[in-house]
């Protein structure tokens, strides 16, 4: 299993939420570029980059910043946050990033998000099926968490998996920012229902502990945050965990 750290960015600096609530942003003192490179190298295999005020309100506020992390941070990047068009996917891999993430289009219009799969390649797209819990059923939240969607989860996985897609980021919402432990039932539940796909977990991991089930349940990556940024564990540490 990889671990990607993530860094999620407002106002130029790097922050984190807690239940995608941004009323709870805490901001971290280290410049955005300077945390990417200590990642780097740590060894981490990807950074999750995500412009939190994109995500929002659809408006890119980050694209110096994230162009400038692409280019000097010294791993590929997964940029997330405000993806609404074809060209917004263009901008960003012009940028350098590695992969580009959608969650709103994926969660909202999946026969779109579809036909981008066949423009760009699934290797240069991430579905971002970011999910709360709703009288008993998963459904992805949408606009940087401020709605929820209607299609359920398993419906989701279902078509853009027919429409090809390789990498799905799936977050428990009312586990982020928590370092609550992450939702594994719903992890073993995807990877027994779409083994094909590399899916990405996150939220709610607070130990080592936590990678190495999160490892089991055949996931290919952890999305790390909080963890990573308060020192709970390090980086090189939570590679080892999870060999």
């Amino acid at each position: 299993m990889k671990i990607y750290p993530a860094l999620d960015l407002i106002g130029g600096r790097a922050v984190r939420l807690t239940r995608g609530d941004y009323a709870t942003a805490v901001e971290y003192p280290a410049a955005p570029l300077e945390l990417a490179q200590r990642y780097a190298k740590a060894g981490a295999a990807a950074l999750h980059l995500v412009d939190l005020e994109a995500a929002r309100d659809g408006c890119a506020r980050h694209g110096t910043l994230v162009a400038q992390i692409a280019d000097q941070a010294g791993l590929p990047v997964q940029y997330a946050g405000g993806v609404r068009s074809a060209a917004d996917i263009e901008r960003h891999l012009a940028t350098g990033c590695e992969r580009v993430v959608a969650g709103s289009i994926a969660g909202r219009k999946p026969t779109t998000f579809g036909a981008w799969l066949g423009r760009f390649g699934p290797a240069r797209l991430v579905a971002a099926l970011d999910v709360r819990q709703d009288g008993g059923e998963y459904r992805p939240a949408l606009d940087g968490w401020t709605r929820l969607g209607t299609w359920p989860l398993w419906t989701l996985v279902e078509r853009l998996s027919a429409a090809g897609l390789k990498h799905l980021l799936c977050t428990a919402i009312e586990r982020d920012g928590t370092l609550g432990g992450p939702d594994l039932g719903l992890y073993r539940a995807l990877v027994r229902a779409a083994p094909q796909l590399e899916i990405q977990a996150s939220g709610g991991i607070a130990t080592l502990d936590d990678l190495k089930a999160l490892r089991d349940t055949g996931v290919a990556a952890a999305v790390i945050g909080k963890a990573l940024l308060d020192g709970v564990f390090t980086l090189a540490e939570a590679r080892q965990a999870v060999t």
